[in-house]
C-alpha cells in the first residue's frame, strides 16, 4: 500500500509540475519490480497448492530472472546457447520434462503438444504478445489457463483490453491470496 500510495500521489503531482516526472518514473520503477516480485511468489504458492507441476504446462513470465527463480532448469531463454535452448525443447516436446517457463521466446512458431495448463504471469500493452502467448497455450482441448494479475495496475487494462471478443462463459475468474 505504501509504494502504491506514493506511486499515485508523485503520478498526480507530475502531471502539474515536471519537478515530479523523475521521481515518479523512479517509484514506478520500484512499484514494477515489487510487485514483479510479490507475482513471483504468488505464482510459487499457485503451482505447489494446486499440484501444477504434476502436469504438463507452460508458463510466460516478465523476466529471465523471474523464470529462473520460477523454473530453475525448465527455464528457457535467450541467455541460453541455442544448443541448450534445443535440448530442453526436446526434452520436453519427448516428455523427459513436463513444463517450460519462458519470457516471450515460445510465444510463437513451437509447437508444444500435450499442455494441459498454461499460466501468463506478467502482461503488457502488446496485444499481438497476448494472442500468440493464448495461441501457444489452446493448442489443446481445454487447457486450465491462469492469467496472473494485480487489480487496480496496468495489468488489468492490458487484460480487459485482450479478453474484448473473448467467449465470457468460457471464462472463469477467481481472486488468489
Amino acid at each position: 500500500n505504501n509504494i502504491c500510495s506514493r506511486y499515485d500521489y508523485l503520478k498526480n503531482q507530475a502531471m502539474g509540475n515536471s519537478r515530479y516526472k523523475m521521481p515518479w518514473l523512479a517509484c514506478a520503477s520500484e512499484r514494477k519490480r515489487f510487485l514483479a516480485d510479490m507475482k513471483t511468489q504468488l505464482v510459487k504458492k499457485f503451482l505447489i497448492e494446486n499440484d501444477i507441476f504434476s502436469k504438463r504446462f507452460l508458463c510466460f513470465a516478465g523476466s529471465v530472472a523471474q523464470i529462473k527463480e520460477l523454473g530453475g532448469d525448465s527455464a528457457i531463454h535467450s541467455k541460453l546457447t541455442k544448443k541448450t535452448q534445443q535440448q530442453l525443447l526436446d526434452d520436453f516436446n519427448n516428455k523427459v520434462i513436463n513444463h517450460l517457463f519462458a519470457v516471450g521466446m515460445l510465444k510463437e512458431g513451437m509447437n508444444l503438444p500435450d499442455l494441459q495448463v498454461g499460466l501468463i504471469i506478467q502482461l503488457d500493452g502488446n496485444e499481438r504478445d497476448f494472442v500468440q502467448k493464448m495461441g501457444r497455450l489452446l493448442r489443446v482441448d481445454k487447457p486450465d489457463i491462469y492469467i496472473f494479475y494485480f487489480q487496480d495496475t496496468r495489468d488489468e487494462v492490458y487484460l480487459s483490453r485482450a479478453m474484448e471478443g473473448l467467449d465470457e462463459e468460457l471464462i472463469t475468474y477467481d481472486i488468489y491470496n
